[in-house]
């Protein structure tokens, strides 16, 4: 696994005040003590650059993070429904891996340097 350098991600432009902040969608449970700590990551990493954690998908998702049972179909049929629903709506859907990579494989393979700018 790459090391995590959440401080090198690319952020998204600055929320306005008063403006809606745009979301990431979390599915899944994280499955294991070390899924579970790379989850965190994403979602500290995602408050700290102006991004709302969400279960639920709306409008203003603007990338998915799935944990790796959803990745590998052994979920439950309202996460596999969500997942499926992401997707047709064309947001950017990766595992936690995909999601903590560095800018430079990011570029190659998603990941949060995917984000509109």
């Amino acid at each position: 696994m790459t090391a995590v350098r959440p401080d090198t991600f690319v952020s998204p432009e600055p929320v306005r005040p008063g403006a809606t902040r745009p979301r990431v969608l979390l599915i899944g449970t994280p499955a294991s003590l070390a899924e579970l700590t790379r989850w965190e990551l994403v979602r500290r990493w995602a408050v700290e650059h102006g991004l709302t954690p969400t279960r639920e998908l709306d409008e203003r998702v603007v990338y998915a993070v799935a944990t790796d049972n959803v990745l590998d179909g052994l979920c439950t049929p309202a996460e596999a429904t969500l997942m499926q629903r992401a997707k047709s709506w064309g947001v950017p859907c990766s595992g936690v891996d995909e999601a903590l990579r560095d800018p430079g494989e990011q570029a190659e393979h998603g990941g949060f340097a995917a984000l509109p700018k």
